[in-house]
């Protein structure tokens, strides 16, 4: 399997979970990859020391949905509305829009 690993606000904060977890994942014959939203431009040391820790790959999607950059299996990310491409969202729009779904539960 390929797993996308959010950075921010997902790994970062909660590294001690997420360790084992990409550990075993490859050891397991599994693909893990850091796919984040940031710029691959701007301060970026903490994700690279990080994913050379580990020994998996970043992909940086400069703030693109994160499908269109990086094909998946399973997606880990504090922010599943990032992760859709722009015609997969409008797809869910209309589903929504047509079950009368567009409400916050609280």
């Amino acid at each position: 399997m390929i797993f996308a690993l959010d950075y921010d606000d997902t790994y970062s904060s909660a590294p001690m979970l997420f360790k084992p977890f990409v550990i075993m994942a490859k050891e397991q014959g599994h693909s893990v990859t850091f796919v984040t939203y940031r710029s691959p431009y701007v301060g970026n040391h903490d994700i690279e020391a990080d994913a050379n820790e580990l020994g998996i790959d970043i992909v940086f999607t400069s703030g693109k949905q994160k499908r269109h950059c990086f094909k998946a299996d399973v997606w880990i990310d504090d922010s599943p509305e990032c992760i859709p491409t722009a015609v997969q969202l409008g797809e869910k729009y209309d589903s929504c829009l047509m079950c009368n779904d567009m409400y916050i539960v609280t």
